[in-house]
């Protein structure tokens, strides 16, 4: 994986506007993290309503695994998370470097 990052971070452009599109693909990224959130609390949520307020065996079956998937998906976003913000570290430090020897 780290030689995926490298090359990715390798064919970013380097010019003024990149340095302020690594804010915006930061507080994109985190966003991104907060919905992943929000959809798994939705799902754990959705799963123990299924399993304490409905009788049915069907739904009580959805319920039991809408739980496990919440979890998934918090593990999910999480990954995708810490996997943007170390391309984002790895692209910002070369960034950052190419202009200070410009100077």
């Amino acid at each position: 994986m780290s030689k995926k990052l490298n090359n990715l971070a390798k064919d970013i452009k380097k010019k003024p506007s990149d340095m302020l599109a690594f804010g915006r693909t930061k507080m994109a990224s985190e966003r991104t993290l907060l919905s992943f959130i929000n959809t798994s609390i939705g799902l754990l949520a959705s799963g123990i309503g299924f399993i304490k307020f409905l009788e049915h065996p069907v739904l009580s079956a959805i319920g039991w695994i809408l739980i496990p998937l919440s979890f998934l998906f918090l593990i999910w976003g999480i990954k995708r998370y810490r996997f943007v913000n170390k391309l984002l570290k790895k692209s910002y430090g070369a960034l950052k470097s190419d202009f200070e020897m410009e100077k």
